[in-house]
């Protein structure tokens, strides 16, 4: 049923109520008023006429003491104390202050920031031209270069020593070096 046809089903419904409760419309009933303007309706045994009766010997009576055991239905189940007074003050003892650290010197500054990039390299492998000479391949981010041993690597560092297993390198201004596994495949 597509929505057009739910929403003229739901009309016709809600017509039909309307219709039906047109239909039977009835109005509401009323009943007759009985009290006749200008009079005072009579109650019980007084009547037009009749004179009051007072009943004065209720007027002269005390009311009945309240009874001593009564107990007070509103009040707390548990009476307040007072507060319990507080503790006694305890002596707190200064505590020295933080020792002082000195701030590293730019030295050791360099230093961590060489050890960082040195961290960096990697060995890839070496060529062996002969006669003891050989030159490694090294790669930093993505970028790759040989060197031998004394030649400078990546403008900052320089080759320290070669082996077949291991390299060294060094950092050029601090002299901070590192050894170097060559890379495995992965």
């Amino acid at each position: 049923m597509t929505q057009k046809q739910q929403l003229a089903v739901l009309l016709l419904i809600l017509g039909a109520i309307a219709a039906w409760r047109v239909a039977t419309y009835a109005p509401p009933r009323v009943a007759q008023m009985k009290y006749v303007s200008g009079r005072v309706p009579a109650s019980g045994a007084q009547r037009e006429g009749a004179p009051l009766k007072v009943r004065l010997e209720r007027m002269g009576k005390m009311p009945p003491p309240v009874p001593t055991d009564v107990r007070n239905i509103f009040a707390p189940l548990k009476s307040l104390e007072p507060p319990p007074p507080p503790p006694p003050a305890v002596e707190v003892e200064e505590m020295p202050p933080p020792p002082q650290v000195e701030a590293p010197s730019p030295e050791a500054l360099a230093l961590a920031a060489a050890q960082k990039a040195l961290g960096e390299i990697t060995y890839i492998g070496f060529l062996d031209r002969g006669a003891g000479k050989r030159t490694g391949l090294f790669s930093k981010s993505g970028q790759v270069a040989a060197g031998g041993k004394g030649e400078p690597l990546f403008e900052r560092f320089r080759v320290h020593e070669i082996s077949g297993a291991s390299a060294i390198v060094e950092d050029a201004a601090t002299h901070a070096q590192v050894t170097l596994q060559i890379a495995e495949k992965k």
